[in-house]
């Protein structure tokens, strides 16, 4: 699979991914002789969206084998010079590292030779880490102990993740902040690619941590005396603390691409699907298309045990198809990919209709052939994930779900339907997500109500449900309602009202706010972005007193002058009822500056989601991005994609490895 095409990108990603393939290939020119590579599952699929021919390049450097860590190794008996371990700081790596390492040796007493074995972490090696690798006695074998810095993976054309899974995790339930220091080192990376960024908002304790942390370093970038730094490309920066708004994974999305993670599952930007709604299914000779043959091995969601029974499709901007439909709401999609079939079929209609064609028109027409064939076969594979999409999402289920989550956003109480729900055994996710959505939209569950329907759920999925719920009490997400006045929890129905949360005349098809996401919700954090340009925070203090503090921003001029920074909880003012309307005019940019490559029309804004962003917010952005009188170019960071599926799996007690470290 190539990786997506950044031609498109705002500022000029492709520096990003070459620096990181450029450090790759220098840790693999330090070691001389053959190499044998070992990946975690994690490293392996994010690589092949930093080399775009990574079996030369790989080739080309002395790469002769690569496997998975924890795999049966093909060939174990065959001697290797060297075996390089590329993986995540988790403690059951370096247990797996441990025994791979120990083994290998004990194969190779009798032989004449022994392999060298280093370590590479990704984005950053913990002492932890070292003091389990000694603990087991291999760390005196390994040499060097380094670190990959492959902490800003491009997905897309404007969309960048770290790809840390238990980032939310670790900073809110288990207090290590750790992955704190990875969001860091990645925005001292924007800064060395594209210069200081002269204005920062932030909103969370997650997000003020970072500032601190930049603040820092900034300093320190002062007292080196060093070189003048590169002219700034991005305008401002946003940092979210993902607990500021934990109200958005837990709804359901409604655009074509936020549906997909949520009923299939996206991993690396690819899904895995049935052959048929790919298109892929073996020819009447039994070959293989060719697409299905060049398709490499992925481990994603919905491969399952029989991943030899599924084909692979990429989602991103190198499909022109799916670029103009992932943002769409489902309601718009069909008409949508209806009319683009009339138009390709016209096409192909309308040449075999004239008689008379020329051959300089027939010579053209055969030009377009391929294009034309690689669009339909995209279309194709479009329309039948829309329909697979519309079996669920046309269901009584599904719009029963719809229906009790837009009630529990409005305030309302649905504990009755989460009782039904339990008692007809439905999945556990999607129980506890409407608890969760529950408590954060009313302030809590009273303690009766409370008591019952923990009891409930223990009975009918099992004590160990037990010790998830108390995660989930750690980390705020459900709470006694007896108990909301000891702390500063959201008031949801203040908010909800203050920034316009609902919007229920907004149109799926015509939208004219970023409520269309999920026909009538606008996402909180994305509502917030919104406002930080127009009216500004300070417009909205004492709403923003209701969510977790601190807000603030600051400006940065140059290495040489002070940085102010204002906390915007301190000043409140006057609050308008809502979010202004998409016509307000915004205030005139900055003048362009000449000469720099990849300068667009509008300033660039990175909005950096500490803790994951979901693929309905990343939709919302989208939309803010391509209005007129908004005056950014929105890139999005983000720590990890998540949807409310994968962000309350990685609250889930899970009994076996609960010792165990949890991501990064």
């Amino acid at each position: 699979m190539a990786p997506a095409s950044l031609a498109d990108a705002p500022i000029n990603l492709q520096a990003i991914r070459d620096d990181e393939r450029s450090e790759l290939v220098e840790i693999l020119e330090m070691h001389h002789g053959e190499k044998h590579l070992v990946l975690d599952k994690k490293i392996s699929g994010l690589l092949s969206h930093i080399l775009s021919e990574a079996p030369k390049l790989l080739q080309d450097n002395g790469v002769v084998q690569i496997s998975e860590l924890g795999s049966e190794i093909q060939d174990e008996d065959k001697e290797y010079e060297h075996v390089i371990f590329f993986v995540r700081p988790v403690i059951e790596h370096m247990k797996a590292i441990s025994r791979q390492i120990l083994m290998s040796r004990r194969k190779q007493k009798n032989q004449s030779g022994e392999s060298r074995y280093s370590i590479y972490f990704s984005p950053h090696k913990t002492l932890m880490c070292e003091q389990v690798l000694e603990d087991e006695g291999v760390l005196d074998f390994v040499e060097p102990l380094g670190e990959y810095q492959l902490n800003l993976i491009p997905l897309d054309t404007d969309l960048i993740s770290l790809e840390l899974d238990g980032c939310f995790r670790d900073c809110k339930l288990e207090g290590d902040m750790s992955s704190l220091q990875a969001v860091t080192q990645s925005l001292i990376k924007l800064r060395s690619f594209y210069g200081l960024i002269p204005n920062v908002k932030s909103i969370g304790p997650l997000s003020r941590n970072v500032c601190n942390k930049l603040m820092r370093n900034e300093q320190a970038h002062a007292a080196s005396k060093s070189d003048p730094s590169t002219p700034p490309l991005i305008d401002t920066l946003i940092l979210i603390d993902r607990e500021v708004d934990l109200v958005t994974p837990l709804v359901t999305p409604l655009t074509y691409e936020g549906l997909i993670d949520e009923l299939i599952g996206i991993k690396n930007t690819v899904i895995k699907v049935d052959k048929k709604i790919a298109g892929t299914e073996e020819n009447k000779d039994g070959n293989k298309p060719e697409a299905a043959q060049q398709a490499p091995p992925q481990s994603g969601a919905g491969g399952g045990g029989a991943s030899e029974e599924k084909a692979t499709i990429a989602l991103n901007s190198n499909d022109k198809c799916y670029v103009e439909i992932r943002d769409l709401n489902i309601e718009q999609l069909g008409p949508y990919l209806g009319q683009k079939a009339k138009e390709i079929r016209g096409m192909y209609d309308g040449f075999r209709s004239n008689k008379d064609a020329t051959m300089t028109e027939i010579h053209d027409f055969v030009k377009q052939i391929p294009g034309l064939t690689t669009k339909y076969k995209s279309l194709n594979q479009h329309i039948n994930l829309t329909e697979e999409i519309k079996r669920t999402t046309d269901g009584a289920a599904f719009r029963l779900r719809w229906n009790t989550e837009r009630a529990l956003l409005e305030g309302d109480s649905c504990l009755d339907v989460m009782e039904e729900m339990i008692a007809m055994q439905e999945p556990q996710l999607s129980v506890l997500r409407l608890v969760c959505l529950q408590s954060l939209t009313n302030g809590g569950i009273r303690t009766a109500k409370f008591d019952f329907i923990r009891r409930e759920l223990i009975q009918t999925y099992g004590y160990e449900l037990l010790f998830t719920l108390n995660n989930l009490e750690k980390v705020g997400m459900i709470r006694r309602r007896e108990m909301q006045w000891m702390d500063s929890g959201p008031t949801w129905s203040t908010v909800r009202r203050a920034l316009a949360l609902i919007n229920e005349r907004v149109s799926a098809v015509r939208p004219d706010d970023i409520a269309y996401v999920s026909s009538g919700y606008a996402p909180l954090s994305v509502r917030l972005v919104q406002i930080a340009v127009k009216p500004g925070w300070s417009a909205y203090a004492s709403t923003l007193q209701l969510l977790p503090r601190p807000a603030m921003e600051f400006t940065q001029q140059s290495d040489d002058d002070e940085q102010q920074i204002p906390n915007m909880n301190r000043s409140a003012s006057e609050r308008p009822t809502g979010p202004p309307p998409a016509s307000v005019p915004y205030a005139p940019s900055a003048p362009a500056i000449d000469a720099l490559p990849f300068q667009p029309a509008k300033k660039i804004m990175v909005v950096y989601y500490i803790g994951g962003v979901t693929f309905m917010e990343i939709a919302a952005l989208r939309f803010l991005s391509v209005q007129p009188d908004f005056p950014f170019q929105i890139l999005i960071c983000t720590t990890k994609l998540i949807n409310g599926n994968s962000l309350m799996k990685t609250l889930l007690y899970d009994m076996p490895s609960e010792a165990s470290a949890h991501g990064v």
